[in-house]
């Protein structure tokens, strides 16, 4: 029952990043074709308007986005690589 459970979630981490790669890959190739890359407004990307109106509105949002979205790259960055050390001592 344990090994089932640790499938299905990991089925569901590869899924949910499957599913957000291709979704970034259509942003890219629609920016690329408007040309215009405020699309990838991290507000506007995790739809953060419907609880807080024209967060994902302005130049000031948009550099925002970009260093929280910098700042969650790191940190992710940080703990899986701390995680993999963990794992291979």
């Amino acid at each position: 029952m344990k090994q089932t459970t640790a499938r299905l979630v990991r089925a569901l981490g590869i899924f949910l990043l499957s599913a957000a790669s291709i979704h970034l890959t259509l942003i890219l190739v629609h920016s690329i074709r408007i040309g215009n890359f405020r699309l990838f407004n991290l507000f506007d990307i995790l739809d953060l308007d419907l609880f807080f109106p024209r967060i994902a509105v302005g130049n000031l949002s948009f550099v925002i986005s970009a260093i929280v979205s910098a700042l969650l790259f790191v940190a992710i960055f940080l703990f899986a690589a701390k995680r993999r050390v963990g794992r291979a001592v």
